[in-house]
């Protein structure tokens, strides 16, 4: 058995990670940074990495003209108000273009009996709150919000990075490194929850599409942060975008922030117009600090929750929005995914045989009894 070294990162050390066939050897001058990215991915760290480096990484912060190498690319982060948080967005984003072998669902797992309970749905439904409710019932726990599904095999793999837990008492507040606490919500490590971590790959048992009900919105609604001198033509380029296609609503911009250069884009959805901005944001992607979609979901928590049995491919038809890698669009600038149809099919192929079904949220407690009561009968 190999023993990892799970001490707290120093500067300028050197640490290695597998993540879903992704090797990373990561460096950095900022404890801070390496931190931050350590925090989440510690249980995927390894003694080294065997034969090419996939991602290779060194993120410098200390230095006027700060920057992240990442393999042959550099990205600079000169004057961005809060560059270790920027630098470990651009990180994840190429880590997860990397990964090929897997589907990521934006969906919880919970484990019984060597086999994986999967609870989709979009943030603010209550995938955490389930999880740890379900823990308690004596699950195993492999992840509150990602689920990578292997492609060839079909087995459900653990992703355990810490969780996004509710704390009514914490304040909206933004920590040092820049990353803005999620609401009254605190990040916790699944060993300072004494989870009990599942760590072996499984069949998928079911799959629960968490539905949170409501009107859907009719815009998609981007927020985006731009490097300073860059925003006149990233502008004038939207502009010309919008004066060439003839729509009865228009692409909507805004200013958020007077001292930073971000912005809100907003435009009316299933109007063909996603691809045109998804080549755009390619074009400018040297020129982007984030970029990431926002989605708001306003669940009814005191109503009567119902389950009912979905075919599969409306179930596949429900991940397909909310796919991990899938920043912002569903389908990830430079990925190998040719469209979502081939990955609705992908989709598809991977739920053969998986019972699915479509859970209305309500009150909790007799959600977590209909889970139960799927997760035990199938």
């Amino acid at each position: 058995m190999t023993i990892i070294n799970r001490a707290s990162p120093t500067e300028n050390c050197k640490l290695f990670y597998q993540i879903l066939g992704v090797g990373v050897f990561l460096e950095s001058d900022s404890t801070e940074f390496l931190n931050m990215f350590d925090r989440d991915y510690s249980r995927f760290r390894a003694p080294s990495i065997n034969g090419k480096k996939e991602l290779s990484v060194s993120v410098q912060l200390k230095r006027k003209d700060g920057f992240a190498r990442i393999n042959n690319e550099i990205v600079s982060l000169e004057d961005h108000p809060a560059p270790g948080a920027c630098a470990h967005q651009i990180v994840l984003r190429r880590l997860f273009e990397k990964i090929s072998d897997f589907i990521l669902l934006h969906a919880g797992v919970v484990v019984s009996d060597g086999q994986a309970v999967i609870l989709a749905g979009p943030p603010g439904v209550g995938k955490t709150t389930l999880v740890l409710k379900l823990l308690e019932s004596g699950f195993g726990f492999f992840s509150d919000d990602f689920c990578p599904i292997h492609k060839e095999t079909r087995l459900v793999y653990p992703f355990p990075r810490s969780l996004w837990i509710s704390t009514p008492q914490r304040p909206v507040t933004c920590n040092p490194s820049g990353a803005a606490a999620r609401g009254k919500k605190a990040l916790i490590s699944p060993d300072k929850l004494h989870l009990p971590v599942a760590a072996t790959p499984c069949k998928a048992r079911c799959l629960i599409c968490l539905d949170p009900g409501g009107d859907v919105d009719p815009f998609i609604e981007l927020q985006i942060g731009l490097r300073r001198g860059i925003e006149e033509a990233f502008l004038n380029d939207l502009r010309q975008l919008q004066s060439s296609i003839a729509r009865p609503q228009p692409v909507i911009v805004e200013r958020l922030n007077i001292k930073f250069s971000e912005w809100r884009i907003r435009y009316p959805a299933g109007q063909g117009i996603t691809q045109n901005i998804k080549e755009l944001l390619n074009k400018y992607r040297q020129h982007i600090w984030n970029v990431y979609r926002v989605d708001t979901v306003c669940p009814d928590f005191t109503g009567e929750p119902t389950l009912s049995r979905i075919p599969n491919h409306e179930a596949g038809f429900r991940l397909l929005g909310d796919l991990k890698q899938a920043l912002p669009f569903k389908t990830e600038m430079g990925s190998s995914h040719d469209s979502p149809g081939s990955l609705f099919m992908e989709l598809n192929a991977l739920l053969e045989g998986v019972p699915c079904y479509r859970l209305s949220v309500g009150r909790l407690g007799v959600m977590i009894d209909l889970v139960l009561e799927v997760a035990n009968q199938v």
